[in-house]
């Protein structure tokens, strides 16, 4: 099956190895946050909202 989160991850990891990836402890599967020197720049807490990894790595690089 389809592992988004793991698919998120490295791509994630790929275009920033200095980003920390963090599962978050809530109720919605696959929640996580991207944070980068201690500044969140991406957190993924909605339980249908599945943005792609590209468009992730996109929303970091504003965020940078």
């Amino acid at each position: 099956s389809y592992d988004y989160v793991c698919d998120v991850r490295t791509a994630v990891a790929k275009a920033y190895p200095e980003a920390m990836f963090e599962d978050v402890d809530s109720n919605v599967r696959n929640a996580f946050e991207v944070t980068v020197d201690g500044t969140l720049v991406f957190s993924k807490l909605a339980k249908h909202h599945y943005p792609t990894p590209a468009h992730i790595v996109g929303q970091i690089r504003r965020m940078k």
